[in-house]
């Protein structure tokens, strides 16, 4: 099912060895091993530091060959984001780079306007996006970063997805987290926490709803929340936020709504 036994038996490790560093049972391990057990995020990070790979060659089968590079050209990526998405309206935005090199390699305003896109989009900043089922009943996605080489991971439980809508606005979220860096620990106090949610959040409108868009959208007679979350294609609550930082510059929407 995994990698697991592979990169063990390479690293010539047992798998009571392997345990000791997880913490867990030689049995628990075994089971990741055999498949009868998922390891959770945090544990496959734990495994890739020990290992020294990715999270993508641990997940791979181990009759799988390693495969090439996902990563896209500037040129492909605009292509691909400037295809008809068929679904929403078209929506212009800017990729908000963190990288100046790959805003002059882009050139030009590209558009995000659904899930499909998005997920290119998340290829082509290298964060490896994942559908993991979640143990916890009040966790749905979550990003994380590798101290390491700082490379960022999504997971999203497909179990938790309620609608199309739903599926863009939570991986819209993690990728503002990732985007713009903005991470902390279960030892972060709740404003910490707060902060980095609502960073998340502005990179997230930044990204699917620009401040252009919207004056157009309304222009265009979409002055309901219910309606314009139907023309971006976001939840309702998402939409709130997004009205919420382009009229007050917060994204706490409870305040007004």
């Amino acid at each position: 099912m995994n990698n697991l036994k592979d990169l063990r038996n390479k690293s010539k490790k047992s798998q009571q060895e392997v345990a000791d560093y997880l913490g867990v049972s030689r049995q628990a391990y075994s089971h990741y091993e055999n498949g009868k057990r998922e390891p959770d995020l945090e544990t496959l990070l734990k495994l890739g530091e020990y290992f020294e790979c990715s999270v993508d060659e641990i997940l791979r089968p181990s009759n799988e060959k390693k495969r090439p590079s996902s990563r896209m050209s500037a040129q492909s990526m605009t292509m691909i984001l400037n295809s008809p998405s068929g679904e929403h309206g078209r929506l212009m935005t800017m990729f908000w780079m963190q990288s100046k090199h790959l805003q002059n390699s882009l050139g030009k305003t590209v558009e995000i306007n659904n899930v499909e896109q998005l997920y290119c989009y998340a290829e082509y900043r290298d964060y490896d996006v994942y559908h993991y089922y979640l143990t916890s009943d009040n966790l749905e996605s979550l990003s994380v970063m590798e101290n390491a080489d700082q490379k960022c991971y999504i997971a999203i439980d497909p179990s938790k997805i309620k609608s199309k809508a739903d599926e863009f606005c939570k991986l819209l979220h993690e990728i503002g987290h990732c985007d713009r860096g903005a991470f902390y620990n279960q030892y972060s106090s709740l404003d910490i926490r707060k902060k980095h949610e609502n960073t998340a959040d502005k990179q997230a409108i930044r990204l699917a709803i620009p401040a252009e868009a919207l004056d157009r959208a309304v222009a265009e007679g979409y002055d309901q929340i219910w309606s314009l979350a139907e023309y971006f294609g976001v939840t309702e609550d998402f939409m709130r936020k997004a009205l919420c930082w382009h009229v007050y510059g917060n994204v706490e929407s409870q305040l007004y709504f």
